[in-house]
């Protein structure tokens, strides 16, 4: 990652970051120095995907269906307890 592009102390939110380009997106944030949350419907991706790009700093999945107001809702207070355990 160039030196001068750095995402130190911030955090990002991936959505679609399973596969293509979403993962590609949160890769290089996560290498850019972001703690980065991937979000997709399948559980198993997330965590698999996550635990892949650990590897290269911060990452952590939260399976979530943010086609609807209530999965945005729902997805919102499971991050916002994730962020709270950290």
């Amino acid at each position: 990652m160039h030196p001068y592009f750095s995402l130190q102390g911030r955090t990002a939110l991936v959505t679609g970051g399973t596969r293509g380009i979403g993962k590609m997106i949160a890769k290089a944030f996560v290498e850019a120095g972001a703690r980065v949350y991937i979000c997709a419907r399948d559980p198993d991706a997330c965590q698999q995907v996550a635990e892949e790009l650990a590897a290269f700093g911060e990452c952590r999945g939260l399976a979530a269906n943010l086609a609807s107001e209530e999965g945005c809702l729902l997805y919102t207070s499971d991050a916002a307890d994730e962020e709270d355990s950290v």
